[in-house]
């Protein structure tokens, strides 16, 4: 059943990263071959604190390991993904574009 999805567009989401941070979140999720998934990740209100942890996270330059409630719904083979882009816009919103590794 793995992989039969191809696309999740703006779907409310719980992402947890690393295991420890634990945000609320719209995903969207596509498939791009080869097993793997572009994700598109809108961290929903934010504070300051979270701003500031998600800036880090996104810092490590490292691939994060990933879990979310559509992730383990729809058996997606997504355990770790690639930041390759961090945004913050004036509102606060933090948006992330990743890869699944």
């Amino acid at each position: 059943m793995q992989g039969i999805l191809t696309e999740i567009k703006r779907s409310l989401d719980t992402i947890v990263i690393e295991d420890i941070y634990k945000y609320p979140a719209y995903t969207n999720m596509i498939s791009i071959g080869d097993g793997k998934y572009k994700l598109e990740i809108e961290f929903l209100n934010p504070d300051k604190a979270a701003i500031e942890e998600i800036a880090n996270l996104y810092h490590l330059s490292k691939t994060l390991k990933i879990t979310s409630e559509n992730i383990q719904k729809e058996h997606l083979d997504i355990d770790h993904i690639f930041v390759t882009r961090h945004m913050v816009d004036i509102i606060p919103r933090v948006k992330w574009d990743c890869i699944s590794k």
